[in-house]
């Protein structure tokens, strides 16, 4: 298996590396599709997983090279996951705020004990999932220290108040714990931030132009790049940390 990873910890990190290795990328890129197509992909807790299993759309590789419930985005967050966990999968507590998705299901069936919740503000959405737990990542319920792990895929560009909801992970976590979680990433080595809607209050939402979501932070380079690789951090604000954990933005992780 050949892994290739790399971490930057601040934009301009990454700006200067997508600026002089771009043409490399998209080598490597090529490779690897090349290789996946031949030989399969390595999944971090399955092995191999051969090519005749895998959905592969190369326009969209972030959301594609789906194999047993994972996207190339979510699988590495596995791969982190596992890195972290060292065969202590059964005894870590694992928060992800999401517990109807396949992915949800995938971390189920890895951490015994997992714990995962939707955002179902109406009472009409609570009747809809009678068995799901509610949680707005702002104002968890869940007392402090109580996690091991919180995974968020896709969450954070939709909440109000990213830096509440950024404190209110650092509260439940454990001493020493994981926050992991992927949120869209310009490519292109720019910054900037969209805000399409916003809250005015906790039950009542400012739209713009018919978007009903309450906060984007995502650009059109961010769905629309072709390239795989790339991490991204994020450090914890709003309350001092217990940990050296920074919130990690996987945008992938080829493993093949």
């Amino acid at each position: 298996m050949d892994l290739l990873e790399l971490g930057f910890r601040t934009l301009d990190e990454w700006s200067v590396f997508f600026r002089t290795m771009r043409p490399g990328i998209e080598s490597q890129r090529a490779q690897a599709m090349d290789r996946i197509a031949i030989q399969g992909l390595h999944d971090p807790y399955l092995g191999l997983v051969t090519p005749d299993r895998i959905e592969l759309d190369s326009a969209r590789l972030r959301e594609s090279l789906i194999a047993h419930s994972c996207t190339s985005r979510t699988r590495a967050i596995l791969h982190v996951l596992r890195t972290y966990a060292c065969g202590r999968e059964k005894s870590l507590r694992v928060f992800a705020s999401e517990r109807l998705s396949p992915f949800a299901q995938r971390l189920r069936s890895i951490f015994p004990r997992f714990t995962g919740s939707e955002y179902l503000p109406l009472a009409s959405d609570r009747r809809a999932h009678p068995r799901v737990m509610h949680q707005d990542v702002q104002a968890l319920s869940f007392s402090d220290d109580s996690f091991d792990i919180y995974v968020s895929c896709e969450v954070l560009e939709h909440v109000p108040d990213m830096d509440r909801a950024i404190s209110e992970a650092a509260r439940i976590l454990k001493p020493g714990g994981l926050f992991v979680g992927t949120v869209p990433f310009n490519m292109r080595g720019t910054e900037r931030t969209i805000k399409r809607a916003w809250a005015r209050t906790a039950w009542s939402i400012w739209r713009r132009r018919n978007i009903t979501a309450i906060r984007h932070v995502r650009t059109r380079a961010a769905w629309s790049s072709p390239y795989p690789v790339g991490t991204s951090y994020r450090t914890l604000k709003g309350r001092a940390l217990k940990t050296p954990a920074c919130a990690l933005s996987c945008q992938a992780i080829l493993a093949f």
